[in-house]
């Protein structure tokens, strides 16, 4: 069996594209004591299935429970997190953000689990043959890995795609950074702030406002987690312009301040 990547994977070129890249893992297993049981987060997507054993994995500080024939997505850039795992075996899937833009999901049960398993054994064999066949075969696999995955998560997708919420989400992943006001989005979707807020709030229950802040909390939280910049840099980074600011909105939304966060990692983010 092969253990889970620790730190950056070297992800190989997916046949007839430029410059991207994705691995595939035939297994593996994972206790507590293993790196991975830590916090840790990748610059590429992960698609994990679940074979057999038990615990529990957060993202981003969403907890959810591992189960046999289970499905979950962890996007780029997301803290992931094992918890009291035991015996736990399945498959692994890495994939560059270029060949993919998923929408995450915890512990899904597929439709058809036994077509998933079925994928899996042709995707891992194809994977080992790769280096000394042509590697139609593969693409195939693979493409045919995505077409299912998009089809998971298609009720949720045709909802977003349609609705202005989706196009405020997608600008706000761009641009959290740099602008923190619902008047800069506002205008950019073409409407005011009102309506927008309005808008925000009838399909998540909370305003355009807290929403930008939530954002900006949740990357926060990522830097203070797992790097080792000041909170001073951090608050830079996140474009507020000086750290008292910057510390009252974080204990606000979090529940502690940026130095109690980042000294107790038990500090639940729920």
């Amino acid at each position: 069996m092969t253990t889970l990547p620790t730190g950056a994977v070297t992800l190989q070129r997916f046949a007839g594209a430029q410059d991207v890249f994705f691995e595939v893992f035939e297994g593996f297993n994972l206790s507590g004591h293993e790196p991975q049981a830590r916090p840790h987060r990748h610059a590429y997507h992960e698609v994990l299935w679940i074979e057999s054993g038990s615990g529990q994995h957060s993202v981003d500080g969403v907890r959810a429970e591992l189960r046999p024939q289970t499905l979950s997505i962890i996007a780029a850039g997301q803290i992931h997190e094992f918890h009291y795992v035991q015996n736990v075996s399945g498959a692994l899937l890495c994939l560059e953000p270029e060949l993919w833009r998923p929408a995450p999901i915890l512990s899904h049960a597929p439709a058809d689990w036994a077509i998933w398993r079925s994928l899996w054994q042709v995707l891992g064999s194809e994977y080992a043959r790769s280096t000394q066949h042509l590697p139609h075969a593969l693409r195939e696999s693979l493409a045919l890995a995505l077409r299912l995955l998009e089809h998971e998560q298609m009720p949720a997708a045709v909802d977003r795609a349609t609705s202005k919420l989706a196009r405020f989400q997608a600008l706000l992943e761009h641009r959290f950074r740099t602008e923190h006001e619902v008047a800069f989005y506002a205008a950019q979707l073409h409407c005011t702030p009102d309506q927008l807020s309005r808008e925000v709030r009838a399909s998540l229950g909370y305003s355009a406002k807290n929403a930008i802040q939530q954002r900006l909390m949740l990357e926060a939280q990522r830097l203070l987690r797992l790097s080792s910049l000041p909170v001073g840099q951090v608050a830079e980074r996140l474009g507020y312009r000086d750290v008292f600011t910057f510390s009252r909105a974080f204990r606000h939304v979090v529940g502690a301040s940026p130095r109690r966060f980042r000294s107790s990692p038990s500090v639940d983010t729920d």
